[in-house]
């Protein structure tokens, strides 16, 4: 850790302390542009393995870049960046959900492209707690969601079995039997799993078996922000739609014991067609997805080519 960016890490980037910025790494690469014995700017990568159309490669997940107020617009950041590539010309592929001051130097300066935006879905299982003050409202979403739930045509899932695991090993590189070839997305090495899991401490895992061998899992966490208490989807894998269902519909029954507000997911074309059957729908703004390919030769512009999931960053 550079004892000089302790002030950039929380005035700028507005962490609490180093440990809180530092654990959002799995194998981090920083960089530093320091003036009188002070950090002013930060470039941060985390270097992870992705599975591609071509198979693995490396990966930088571009995160927590800043510029100290005082600096900004004198082209530091631009001059930090392309010194950055040049020294790690192992990275095949640069991706990452900046942030709006983030996205323009990137796009604008830094040759990224927009490969589309990831949408935000939800399931509402107590209406009442999102339309506190509304309940004219409120009544009227209960009454359609109990009549959407009652004509969704949800597949037979009784031939999956689901249940809780805290081993990671029952769960490791299970997407590399789930996800298309074709798809491009982080490999879910245990190393990798273990370090965002320890990131935020409170995750729970679900996964399915069917005909007693691994067919999906789902880890989730819970979450209250403005009042409302949810179920947050942080990352999900299944072989098929069945297993999929399944460990959705676990999960809905797990959040309505307990009483939370709604269960949320990222949308993805793998599995939206069951999203709609199990009653979820677009719940917030989307979120901008960037990458810039140097080393290989495919399709990166298509954000149905990607397999994203909250895992990936901070931001969901």
């Amino acid at each position: 850790m550079n004892e000089n960016a302790i002030d950039l890490i929380k005035e700028t980037l507005k962490f609490e302390s180093v440990d809180e910025f530092e654990s959002r790494y799995t194998n981090p690469v920083h960089k530093y542009v320091e003036e009188d014995g002070k950090a002013i700017a930060h470039l941060g990568c985390d270097k992870r393995v992705l599975l591609s159309p071509v198979g693995e490669i490396n990966g930088g997940f571009m995160l927590d870049n800043a510029v100290a107020e005082e600096k900004r617009k004198q082209g530091i950041f631009t001059a930090l960046y392309k010194e950055f590539e040049k020294e790690n010309g192992d990275i095949d592929l640069f991706y990452g959900f900046p942030l709006q001051y983030e996205l323009l130097n990137l796009v604008d300066k830094q040759d990224y492209s927009i490969v589309g935006e990831v949408q935000v879905f939800a399931k509402i299982l107590n209406s009442s707690d999102i339309m506190q003050g509304h309940s004219i409202l409120g009544t009227i979403v209960s009454f359609i969601n109990k009549i959407r739930d009652k004509r969704s045509k949800t597949l037979d899932i009784l031939g999956v079995e689901v249940s809780e695991t805290k081993n990671l090993g029952d769960i490791e590189n299970l997407g590399d039997e789930t996800i298309s070839s074709g798809k491009i997305y982080t490999k879910r090495t245990t190393d990798f799993l273990s370090k965002r899991l320890k990131h935020w401490g409170d995750c729970e895992i679900l996964v399915a078996k069917t005909s007693g061998e691994f067919s999906g899992y789902i880890i989730y966490r819970f979450i209250e922000r403005n009042d409302i208490k949810y179920y947050m989807t942080m990352d999900i894998f299944a072989k098929d739609e069945v297993s999929f269902e399944a460990l959705i519909s676990k999960l809905i029954e797990i959040g309505r014991e307990r009483e939370v507000s709604l269960v949320g997911i990222w949308q993805n074309s793998v599995y939206s067609t069951s999203l709609k059957r199990l009653g979820f729908s677009f719940a917030r703004s989307s979120i901008p997805f960037v990458a810039k390919k140097r080393n290989v030769d495919f399709d990166i512009k298509n954000i149905n080519n990607w397999y994203l999931q909250p895992i990936e960053g901070e931001i969901y």
